[in-house]
């Protein structure tokens, strides 16, 4: 189940909707988003060689970039079809 909500951080916990607590009783995950962008809290992160992105660029093959969108439907045809 996904919630959505904006709230503020009051004393270092996030306060949760009512309606929302109920359904709480399971362990989550808390996905925080700032609204403010541009603000002087918001800090900054460059990234570096060694944070993963385009670790795997070097196994990419761009003649198959083109056949993205159906290697779904083909995976599925080559494991289901009957030969």
């Amino acid at each position: 189940m996904t919630m959505q909500f904006e709230t503020e951080v009051v004393n270092g916990q996030i306060p949760v909707p009512t309606q929302y607590v109920e359904k709480l009783s399971s362990p989550i995950k808390v996905i925080i988003v700032s609204l403010y962008e541009n603000s002087e809290d918001n800090v900054s992160v460059k990234r570096t060689a060694d944070d993963g992105f385009g670790s795997l660029s070097k196994y990419a093959n761009p003649e198959l970039w083109s056949k993205e969108d159906s290697a779904w439907e083909l995976a599925m045809k080559e494991k289901y079809d009957p030969r």
